[in-house]
């Protein structure tokens, strides 16, 4: 099927195709929580996954011009993988807003909210990029100084140049499909 809901709902295991090429074969669970590469991020969910190019240097993650320390088990992952250019990803419905700045977190300004009843797409400008939030109440009007911080739990780190994933500490746990929406940390130290 091309719809990525049917496939959710209905399939037991994904095999994600782009232009002919196997992108991951997973549960949808983990296609959505463990997605293999950009692609893959962007093309299950919707709105579509968050992509901000950032850099790696100093032990920080560098995105769009702001600073942002990540707990140690992330710094291994990116040790790892050789990389500093990278890009992050984070899912619409995993950033949860607050007014003006937080210490190490990501600020930006509330451009405009588009009301769905159930929900409200807040669209942010961060460094010039769009993010998009999806969240039940703002903490300001459209005009105001916003900021989230990265849940360690919820992002996705991504090689620029190969736009696979740079893989998942281990002492992140994986999300639990019975969630109940509280944050996920490595080692006991938020993000």
């Amino acid at each position: 099927t091309h719809d990525q809901v049917e496939a959710m709902t209905v399939g037991q295991r994904i095999a994600l195709m782009n232009q002919g090429k196997l992108q991951m074969v997973d549960t949808p669970y983990r296609v959505y929580n463990r997605p293999a590469n950009i692609f893959t991020a962007k093309f299950i969910g919707s709105p579509s996954t968050n992509i901000l190019n950032a850099d790696w240097a100093d032990g920080c993650l560098h995105v769009l011009g702001q600073k942002v320390r990540l707990p140690e088990c992330w710094n291994r992952v990116v040790e790892r993988s050789g990389e500093t250019q990278l890009c992050l990803g984070i899912r619409p419905e995993h950033i949860q807003l607050s007014a003006g700045a937080v210490e190490n977190g990501l600020t930006g300004r509330l451009r405009y909210v588009e009301d769905y009843g159930n929900k409200r797409g807040a669209y942010i400008s961060l460094g010039g990029e769009e993010v998009v939030c999806m969240c039940d109440r703002l903490p300001c009007a459209p005009g105001g100084t916003v900021s989230f911080r990265l849940e360690s739990g919820r992002i996705h780190l991504f090689s620029r140049t190969t736009t696979d994933s740079l893989g998942y500490p281990d002492e992140v746990e994986e999300v639990p499909e019975d969630w109940d929406g509280s944050e996920l940390a490595c080692e006991g130290v938020s993000a």
